[in-house]
């Protein structure tokens, strides 16, 4: 499921260089994935690859000027790889020509105990995140960053899925659970252990990598989304903060 943008807020209506653009209203007053027909809803051109050690598929697509009300041709360029250290690596590649907004990422849901088997209630996580985005009643970040300390967003010990997502907390009953960015804490350029999940009945462990987006004129930026419920899987998104084309200190 590869979406161009996860949330862009009330910005439906967005300056770009004193142009304005409109976009989709798509969610409530909000933009969300990219619009109506986002990139999870066109064909991409798929070429697979296998090397000693490792193998993928290279996806490819070229959004036109104007598609969803986006500015510019947008070159997309999308490599899942399967490594022979089981190692799952997706790597974004995005040109443009002419100033636009994107923010591409990707929902992968996993169940460490197995498919269909359970929820993962239990599954304990770790991620090296001490500060979250709050969302307002949309679930689009306000623009506030908050520590996680003394909240069931705090993550930074592992701490089972359950165990946080049943707390009295009022971002909890806004987002019907986990669905809020993480604010990844970053020591050093490049690439970084980011989270650590954890099913205790099987012993499966899977390690997230994060690294940084960079853009011709954006900082560095590191975000995972945490996303939870009963309904049998969790996933993290990396990317840009949500939001961030509207509150600019969250492109970290």
């Amino acid at each position: 499921d590869l979406v161009r943008s996860r949330g862009l807020g009330d910005v439906y209506k967005r300056q770009i260089e004193g142009r304005a653009y409109e976009l989709a209203r798509n969610n409530g007053p909000n933009h969300l994935h990219g619009g109506n027909r986002g990139f999870d809803k066109v064909l991409w051109l798929a070429k697979t690859f296998q090397e000693a050690t490792k193998s993928g598929v290279i996806l490819r697509y070229t959004s036109p000027d104007g598609e969803e009300g986006y500015p510019g041709t947008l070159q997309v360029q999308v490599t899942y790889t399967l490594t022979a250290a089981d190692e799952l690596v997706v790597d974004y590649l995005a040109t443009t020509d002419a100033p636009t907004h994107v923010n591409l990422t990707q929902h992968t849901f996993f169940n460490l105990a197995g498919a269909g088997r359970r929820d993962v209630l239990d599954h304990e996580v770790t991620f090296h995140a001490s500060f979250y985005t709050p969302v307002d009643e949309t679930f689009i970040p306000t623009g506030e960053i908050a520590p996680v300390a003394s909240t069931p967003f705090d993550f930074r010990q592992e701490m089972a899925i359950g165990d946080g997502i049943r707390a009295d907390h009022p971002q909890l009953q806004l987002g019907g659970g986990y669905n809020h960015n993480l604010v990844l804490d970053r020591k050093e350029p490049g690439l970084f252990h980011a989270a650590r999940v954890r099913a205790p009945e099987t012993g499966r462990t899977l390690d997230a990598a994060g690294a940084a987006a960079h853009g011709a004129d954006a900082p560095e930026a590191d975000a995972a989304v945490a996303h939870a419920a009963a309904a049998g899987a969790d996933t993290g998104q990396a990317e840009t903060a949500p939001a961030a084309v509207s509150y600019t200190h969250l492109t970290l």
